[in-house]
């Protein structure tokens, strides 16, 4: 049998689902920025979700690698051509493991990110 739409969009939305991370990750995401370390120009009172998602996040999760690499090697270089597999930035926070999120938080990409 041919997969319909509704298959198709079930998967997804069970994935997307299990793209959960825990507030402790959060917080080390929002360390790092305060520290200066991946963003060093942010601003809590100007910087945008949409600035953080493409100068932070995505970066930081387009090689793949697991978080707890990340934050160890946040302070050097965010490229390694040898990981460009790219995924979520929650995939690599639960190291390619699913979890549920408990809770939905939605954003705006002009809000400011704090």
């Amino acid at each position: 049998r041919m997969p319909d739409d509704t298959d198709v969009w079930d998967r997804k939305v069970d994935e997307l689902s299990c793209r959960g991370f825990t507030v402790v990750q959060l917080l080390e995401l929002c360390e790092l920025l305060g520290r200066g370390e991946v963003m060093p120009h942010f601003d809590a009172a100007r910087s945008t979700t949409n600035d953080v998602v493409r100068q932070v996040i995505i970066p930081l999760s387009a090689s793949g690698r697991p978080w707890s690499e990340i934050l160890r090697d946040c302070g050097g270089s965010r490229d390694n051509a040898e990981h460009s597999v790219g995924r979520a930035l929650a995939t690599c926070m639960q190291e390619g493991r699913p979890m549920r999120a408990r809770f939905m938080v939605t954003h705006n990409w002009e809000n400011l990110f704090s």
